[in-house]
């Protein structure tokens, strides 16, 4: 791989041309910080003030001194233009926020482009799926990995808190939560996975997130984004076939 560059993306799709590009970025980037090697990760697009916000959460991150943050862009152009942003406002370290590896999935890209049209998926919803894939490649490569949203501030060092027994020590996953108690979703805007066996249960959860996706696109006549009413029913033409895990 060349020097880490925020301004190139490099291609992790398991169709491009260096299929193993996500495990050479991944063991280059990643510090040992205790409990095995680390890895931080942010994906952000440019849409909606997403560039303000990952420029801000880059040198946020470069503020309290770590060196294992790797970028994801949702698009094949979101690398170049967060690196020119950065030379625009030259922040403090921004010579090294430069030397940050910023990674995209060109695979996913086409799809989640192709799904939009085919079986009605959110924009928004559709470009989780890039995150999720990698997040899980790099859960099952070994990496210890904490992804943050652009939107979310780090106002000390995370690592210490949570390698303490009482989160790492203890669970190999761990979703942060801003919902009111008692909802039934969960906030992936801070997920942590911390000494997870390559092919434990951590590593099912983030797989699974990703495959119940293409379960759902695959079964009773595909998916609709916006809820169960529109699960249960997507195709009247085509009806769950009996068994199926989807009623």
């Amino acid at each position: 791989l060349p020097p880490p560059n925020l301004e190139t993306a490099i291609d992790v799709a398991v169709t491009a041309a260096g299929a193993d590009a996500l495990r050479r970025v991944a063991h280059a980037r990643a510090v040992d910080l205790g409990r095995g090697p680390e890895l931080l990760t942010t994906f952000t697009d440019l849409s909606v003030g997403g560039g303000a916000l990952a420029l801000n959460a880059l040198a946020n991150i470069h503020a309290l001194g770590y060196r294992h943050h790797l970028v994801g862009g949702y698009a094949a152009h979101v690398c170049a233009e967060l690196g020119a942003a950065v030379r625009r406002g030259r922040p403090v370290g921004w010579e090294a926020m430069l030397r940050t590896p910023c990674v995209r999935d060109s695979w996913w890209e086409a799809h989640v482009g192709a799904a939009r049209r085919r079986v009605a998926l959110s924009a928004r919803s559709g470009v989780w799926f890039i995150r999720w894939s990698i997040v899980a490649r790099l859960v099952r490569l070994g990496y210890n990995v904490l992804n943050v949203d652009a939107d979310v501030a780090l106002l000390d060092d995370v690592v210490r808190y949570l390698h303490s027994d009482l989160i790492c020590g203890r669970f190999a996953l761990s979703f942060a939560s801003d919902y009111d108690v008692g909802q039934n979703w969960l906030q992936n805007g801070v997920v942590y996975a911390c000494g997870a066996a390559r092919d434990g249960a951590a590593a099912w959860v983030l797989a699974e997130e990703v495959d119940r996706y293409l379960r759902l696109c695959d079964a009773c006549g595909g998916w609709r984004d916006g809820g169960d009413r529109d699960l249960a029913a997507a195709d009247p033409t085509q009806p769950c076939p009996a068994g199926s895990w989807l009623h």
